[in-house]
């Protein structure tokens, strides 16, 4: 789910005219290339999908925003240590930060 999420973030933000579009293959690679160096955790486990159902309760979010925060509230209990929870939607940092995780907008820095 991460390199789609990672290249419908960078295409928006090209379409706004928030990002170069020549960087935008750039981010995209060097995204492809961050993802194979971090823990990954197959959606198919039943607890994410139970934790994104209780989060779309609690929270504005849509599914795969949920899934998102499931997984890494999941990551974080099985790597029991403190995680950065990055994106640039407003509704899911909060949700984020509610749910305990220091949040990083990566469209806050130049």
């Amino acid at each position: 789910m991460t390199p789609l999420e990672l290249h419908s973030t960078f295409a928006r933000l090209a379409r706004e005219g928030r990002l170069v579009k020549a960087k935008v293959n750039l981010q995209i690679e060097l995204a492809r290339d961050l993802i194979y160096q971090y823990f990954t955790i197959p959606l198919s486990v039943a607890s994410i999908q139970k934790e994104a159902q209780r989060l779309v309760n609690r929270y504005p979010l849509r599914s795969l925003d949920a899934l998102q925060l499931a997984t890494a509230l999941y990551g974080h209990k099985q790597l029991n240590q403190s995680l950065i929870f990055v994106s640039s939607d407003k509704r899911l940092l909060n949700a984020a930060s509610a749910e305990g995780f220091t949040i990083d907008d990566p469209t806050n820095h130049p």
